[in-house]
């Protein structure tokens, strides 16, 4: 947190958040001994959903100082790209489909689950390969256990394709939203 510019009481006040929750069980109208419970922060806790977003850069930032260490091979020659997109709990990864980029980003995301308790379950996750051979789909599958699914897709309910979509791409969204606004 430090690194993201937060001082030093903001860090103070967190860290005693996450290591003061306590119980204590009323007998006969008597609060009884404090219980520490030092388990942090829960869901629904209102600090939740900043301190998860905090996590999560922590991964963007891997990703990018794997690249910056050369361990990574930049997505375009002529113009830095995102390698992550995280929205709330959805991450979509920008890789080239090589055995050492695979293998770099699932230590990545091993590395990072271990520090942080987010694990990733690829099992549950999905490959959409962008102008790839038969070939390197092949090898793709044969290191991650995913689905390989069809390109252009829908991430987060809106289409995602290599070239610019039209206005009647967007159309039915438009027209979805707009049926949710008063006269």
């Amino acid at each position: 947190m430090q690194q993201l510019g937060f001082g030093q009481i903001w860090r103070d006040m967190v860290c005693g958040l996450l290591a003061s929750s306590t119980t204590q069980v009323m007998l006969n109208g008597f609060p009884g001994q404090q219980i520490q419970h030092r388990r942090g922060l829960r869901q629904g806790d209102p600090l939740s959903p900043m301190l998860f977003i905090l996590v999560m850069d922590v991964l963007g930032h891997l990703f990018i100082k794997a690249e910056e260490a050369g361990l990574l091979q930049q997505l375009a020659a002529r113009r830095q790209l995102h390698r992550v997109s995280i929205y709330a709990d959805d991450v979509a990864l920008f890789l080239h489909p090589t055995v050492d980029e695979i293998s770099i980003t699932l230590d990545i995301l091993q590395l990072f689950g271990s520090a942080s308790g987010l694990k990733t379950n690829v099992q549950k996750s999905n490959v959409y390969p962008i102008q790839c051979s038969e070939e390197t789909l092949l090898e793709v599958q044969s290191l991650l256990p995913c689905e390989i699914a069809a390109f252009p897709c829908k991430y987060l309910g809106l289409p995602l394709s290599l070239h610019k979509l039209s206005k009647q791409h967007f159309q039915p969204y438009v027209d979805k939203f707009a049926d949710q606004l008063p006269n």
